[in-house]
């Protein structure tokens, strides 16, 4: 598990991003379930049930949005409405908010500089997947596809006020001496390979902003990247780039919304 943190201007708005309420009327769905593939989840028992008592904030929502919805092959992944609502819209956390200086009300923080906290790599510890819901609800989550309960963390998490993504595993140069799993983006494979993988990937979680990942392998050729920028923003999704920026180009180019987290906190 890392800990990262950046600080600076931080936004995940692009100017393509069409900004639209929540979705209206109770078409909401749970979680559908995920098989486990075998040899490539590893065993992670979940979070159980949902508190029962009443939730302290209403974003995100907990459940999902049918028309946020589309099937592939490999299950339902992220799509952008046919209104323009958007899962990184619809299923992101509130605004911060400031107390006045002169103790008048409170206000949104609105954009300029912030601290932002993303807790990564979660799902496999159940212990610590539990225990992470306690930090402040500014702190963001990101899920590993590698467990076919992801999508139960990740409502978990949204139940209690966290905002989610899902890890994207993208291979180094070095695959032999730096696995990082059969659902890695493979780094020399074709576009049409690398967009099949990103499917496999997005349908292993539900409810989730954006994906999250490190370059590696790609940071040699950034390019290779475009097809899945493109793709990322065609669905309305977020990118948060993990130890370095070496994507950013690339993203901004795809109009993608994208962060970069640079600094390890702990781990």
């Amino acid at each position: 598990m890392w800990l990262f943190g950046v600080s600076g201007a931080v936004s995940l708005d692009s100017d393509v991003e069409i900004v639209m309420p929540l979705p209206a009327g109770l078409n909401e769905v749970p979680p559908a379930p995920t098989e486990m593939i075998h040899g490539v989840d590893r065993h992670s028992p979940g979070p159980g049930a949902l508190p029962g008592q009443e939730r302290a904030r209403a974003r995100p929502p907990v459940e999902l949005f049918t028309k946020l919805l589309q099937a592939s092959v490999y299950g339902r992944v992220p799509v952008r409405a046919a209104d323009g609502s958007t899962s990184l819209r619809t299923y992101s956390a509130p605004e911060p908010e400031r107390v006045v200086a002169d103790g008048s009300g409170v206000v949104t923080q609105g954009a300029g500089a912030r601290v932002a906290i993303a807790v990564v790599d979660l799902g496999l510890d159940q212990q610590v997947s539990r225990q992470s819901v306690a930090l402040p609800w500014p702190v963001s989550f990101a899920v590993t596809p590698y467990i076919a309960t992801a999508p139960d963390w990740q409502r978990f998490m949204r139940w209690h006020g966290h905002e989610v993504f899902t890890m994207l595993p993208i291979e180094a140069l070095d695959p032999e001496n730096d696995d990082q799993g059969a659902l890695a983006i493979p780094v020399h494979d074709d576009q049409t390979g690398r967009l099949d993988r990103l499917d496999q990937v997005m349908s292993r979680g539900s409810g989730y902003v954006g994906l999250a990942g490190a370059a590696r392998g790609l940071a040699a050729g950034v390019d290779a990247f475009a097809a899945i920028a493109d793709d990322l923003q065609a669905r309305g999704l977020g990118f948060m780039e993990l130890d370095g920026r070496f994507l950013e180009p690339v993203a901004r180019e795809a109009g993608l919304p994208y962060i970069s987290m640079t600094m390890a906190l702990d781990e």
